[in-house]
């Protein structure tokens, strides 16, 4: 009970050794102590967390596996350095496939229509210095 009244979040990480050889970086799991989370401490239910850091994407949660297949996406580590740390290798296989489908897909979409398929960023709605006030003019 006090766990899950008091935990807010726990990171995990691994070092691996960078494709480039300039040293090692950090791959990592975050996991957000939201109320389905604490929920699951509560009821001894803790087995059943790690599906909900694999869906928990929203609340900026990721597996472990999810952030080694970004790194090996870009090229950072390499496929089998990560393969190595992977908890569950078969669910590490499917998120590098995902991976290199939605890097195709990204590619083929900017090459097909001259554009970048992400969103534009929003914009900041902060003005620094004065009061933003709609109709208001200097």
């Amino acid at each position: 009970m006090q766990l899950s009244v008091n935990l807010v979040g726990v990171v995990s990480q691994t070092l691996l050794r960078r494709t480039d050889g300039r040293g090692r970086v950090a791959a990592y799991e975050t996991l957000v102590a939201t109320g389905a989370v604490r929920n699951l401490i509560r009821e001894n239910k803790t087995f059943q967390i790690s599906s909900l850091i694999q869906t928990g994407g929203r609340a900026k949660m990721q597996s472990l596996d999810q952030n080694m297949a970004k790194l090996v996406e870009m090229g950072v580590v390499s496929l089998e350095d990560a393969r190595s740390k992977s908890k569950d290798p078969s669910e590490f296989e499917r998120l590098v496939n995902l991976a290199k489908v939605g890097a195709a897909g990204t590619v083929a979409t900017q090459q097909a229509t001259g554009k970048d398929s992400r969103p534009a960023p929003a914009p900041n709605p902060v003005v620094r210095g004065a009061q933003f006030r709609p109709g208001y003019q200097k």
